[in-house]
């Protein structure tokens, strides 16, 4: 998947959806989100954009110990976010969408 150079609601479920289909990495679209998550002025206006740019910033987290206490961003170790979980996150954005007009600047 070739990654957009924007954050949309339609752009954020393609790399969400990406990552579920397995045509974009985990690490890949924690990169992508991170443009916007970790900037100091991200100018994301629509709250579900930001909020799904922030789940997906952490679709790459994995446990450091095995009391599952500690996160980091990827490497080695059990990912924190399962498949399952990524994918039942993904449909309850999209209702949540559904009842909130998309905000445009």
């Amino acid at each position: 998947m070739i990654v957009p150079d924007h954050a949309t609601r339609e752009t954020v479920e393609l790399v969400w959806q990406a990552v579920l289909d397995g045509t974009l990495n985990r690490a890949a679209a924690h990169r992508w989100a991170a443009r916007w998550v970790e900037a100091d002025d991200p100018r994301v206006d629509d709250p579900m954009v930001w909020s799904a740019l922030v789940r997906v910033h952490g679709f790459g987290l994995v446990w450091t110990d095995s009391a599952r206490t500690t996160v980091r961003h990827g490497g080695a170790g059990v990912e924190v976010h399962s498949s399952s979980a990524i994918e039942e996150a993904l449909a309850t954005w999209r209702a949540a969408c559904a009842n909130r007009p998309a905000t445009t600047t």
